[in-house]
């Protein structure tokens, strides 16, 4: 198996764990009904180990709904 090349590779790497506590219910999977998902139990606590594409689509969702209630117009006009 030969190495990926990326276009920017990462410089500097930092490891950690994160928790994070929810106040609203959340969706891990595709939607749908017929495919399941394996999750990963962390072993000692009873923790779920989240997949990256769900924190990618709710880190996304909510940059969205950001930068949608933010008024850009004046800041981008000279870009164009």
């Amino acid at each position: 198996m030969g190495l990926i090349h990326h276009l920017n590779p990462l410089e500097y790497k930092a490891i950690g764990i994160l928790e994070f506590e929810i106040e609203t219910p959340l969706h891990i999977g595709t939607g749908t009904t017929e495919m399941r998902r394996a999750f990963v139990r962390i072993p000692g606590n009873g923790g779920f180990l989240i997949p990256s594409s769900t924190w990618k689509g709710a880190f996304r969702s909510i940059s969205e709904r950001i930068a949608k209630s933010m008024d850009f117009r004046d800041k981008l006009a000279g870009l164009a």
